[in-house]
């Protein structure tokens, strides 16, 4: 069997499906990590400041809120 991904029905799909997903999205949502943390933790912040090298920044971003709990995925859906 071969699939086809590049046809003329898979791209009218796919432009289809962009156009539903966009006419929905105002550009102005929250990303889940930053809506819905339940620490509430600034994770995009933690996340830039370690790419940057900026490690005290990092855990500053992590003491921010002192709800944080010992395991901080433990709180996450699906954490066992």
């Amino acid at each position: 069997m071969v699939v086809q991904t590049q046809t003329e029905e898979v791209r009218r799909l796919r432009r289809t499906n962009l156009e539903l997903i966009f006419s929905d999205h105002n550009a102005y949502c929250l990303p889940p990590c930053q809506n819905k943390c339940p620490s509430h933790i600034d994770i995009p912040g933690f996340l830039k400041a370690n790419a940057e090298g900026q490690f005290r920044e990092s855990a500053r971003n992590l003491q921010a809120d002192d709800s944080v709990p010992l395991d901080p995925g433990a709180g996450l859906p699906g954490a066992v």
